[in-house]
């Protein structure tokens, strides 16, 4: 209650620094210019992924409220570094990067062509970034998911249903993203081991999940439930449940699948995080203000936002009706943010923690 209480004053301020700033903005219109974003993401529009179509929707939102023009690039057949030229070359005013390798490369390739650069949804697999750029101008900072909380979350949330022996998957250390998922697995691991009465069954880290899980089972591992760092390999719950012979397994996952609200309504899935579609909003909102005006923050900005955890089919049909086909962040909210950062950022550290469905629901019902 506390800290709705401290939400809803948050509110109240952007609105109040909101009025306070029109005139400035006004007076600031006359020099404001199309703001060029180019985006590398790892979806591509249009191949039925739920975060990626939620992510090129927020996009085409943001162009028509906003005089922005979105890129997006991906650095699956060109690699990271000719992925940020070549946006560059298109003549970006900022970089949004996704992507978690190279970075480094990618920000000196930035700062040959003088384009910002700022860190969105996941960390990068260089930790020590920000003291390698802590004097450049154009490396902004991170906006990333809070991927350690959102998974100790998670795993309480799968023992609150009673369940006593729990798997874990997730992907292998070799890949791109490999430090998203190691601080999933971490934290679910943590969470489990200092719980009473529970035991850590498996960690299974695999790019063949079938024959991961068959493996388990075969050595005798019966887990009652299994939480998985991604939904890239989830395979349909009757499979999971034939492979270890239990109906009653329950599952967690990220991210949701076509399946999730049949999941949830059956009760089999305790957790499923999603909803990271809200940093795009934020993101652009920094980016737009930085490029149209003389913000220049002393302290790299480093944000990092919870997901929506939803529980019950119910909540994923609020979800779907408030975060999909609504935005997360509407064009008033992103505009109050906007006229609100040269005030400072602090306030907007707990902003972006404040994201939750009950609070997303009450604010726009």
């Amino acid at each position: 209650m506390k800290r709705f209480r401290w939400t809803a004053a948050l509110l109240a301020l952007i609105l109040t620094l909101t009025g306070c700033a029109g005139e400035q903005r006004e007076n600031r219109k006359d020099a404001e210019k199309e703001c060029s974003i180019g985006v590398i993401f790892y979806g591509e529009r249009g191949r039925n992924d739920q975060l990626s179509d939620a992510v090129f929707a927020y996009a085409d939102y943001l162009e028509q409220q906003f005089d922005v023009r979105f890129t997006f690039a991906s650095s699956e057949n060109t690699g990271h570094v000719e992925a940020t030229r070549q946006l560059c070359e298109q003549g970006v005013d900022v970089i949004l990067n996704a992507n978690t390798e190279a970075i480094p490369e990618s920000v000196a390739v930035c700062e040959e062509y003088q384009v910002y650069w700022l860190q969105i949804l996941d960390l990068p697999t260089d930790t020590d970034i920000v003291d390698r750029f802590r004097d450049s101008p154009y490396y902004l900072g991170s906006i990333i998911n809070d991927d350690q909380s959102t998974s100790r979350r998670m795993t309480q949330k799968v023992l609150e249903t009673g369940a006593e022996r729990i798997g874990v998957t997730s992907l292998p250390d070799t890949v791109s993203t490999s430090v998203t998922h190691t601080t999933r697995a971490d934290s679910i691991m943590n969470t489990v081991l200092k719980s009473d009465g529970r035991s850590l069954e498996f960690v299974l880290k695999t790019y063949n999940l079938i024959g991961g899980l068959q493996s388990m089972a075969a050595q005798g591992f019966q887990p009652d439930a299994l939480i998985t760092t991604t939904k890239s390999f989830y395979l349909p719950l009757s499979d999971i449940q034939e492979i270890f012979g239990n109906e009653r397994l329950k599952v967690a996952y990220f991210d949701l699948v076509e399946s999730t609200r049949q999941d949830l309504e059956n009760g089999s899935a305790a957790a499923v995080a999603c909803g990271q579609h809200n940093i795009l909003g934020l993101a652009f909102a920094y980016a737009y203000h930085y490029v149209n005006s003389d913000f220049r923050p002393e302290q790299k900005l480093a944000l990092t936002c919870d997901y929506i955890l939803i529980g019950s089919a119910e909540e994923y049909d609020l979800f779907q009706q408030y975060c999909i086909e609504q935005m997360p962040y509407s064009k008033e909210e992103l505009q109050g943010i906007i006229d609100s950062l040269d005030v400072g950022v602090e306030w907007l550290r707990e902003y972006a923690n404040s994201y939750d469905l009950q609070k997303i629901v009450s604010k726009k019902s």
